[in-house]
């Protein structure tokens, strides 16, 4: 339809449509369902920056269980101090993003 030029949109694809139950609704109503729930123009940027903030926030939290997941499958002929030196220097870094992410916000 989009290469013949027509307008697509869910009452145009309608007789396209085959009736066939998605969970307990038809494919159509599911269809219709998708369209009137996408994220709009406008909100893109508001839902874009949610995620941003969202995965900056989980970032301290996965640098802080690293320690834990080194400790807890560590080989047993290693020993502690050089996994945690190279957890600490990593986790440094990890930080100063964080801290040039937060501070460089207006």
């Amino acid at each position: 339809m989009i290469a013949e030029g027509r307008v697509v949109n869910p009452i145009s694809i309608k007789p396209c449509q085959p009736e066939q139950i998605v969970g307990d609704i038809t494919f159509f109503a599911h269809v219709v369902k998708l369209a009137t729930e996408a994220v709009t123009v406008s909100g893109a940027y508001d839902c874009g920056r949610g995620i941003i903030e969202m995965w900056a926030r989980h970032r301290p939290i996965g640098a802080a269980q690293d320690p834990e997941m080194l400790a807890r499958n560590m080989r047993v002929d290693r020993t502690p101090g050089g996994s945690f030196r190279r957890w600490r220097s990593a986790r440094a870094g990890v930080l100063r993003a964080i801290q040039a992410h937060w501070h460089g916000r207006t």
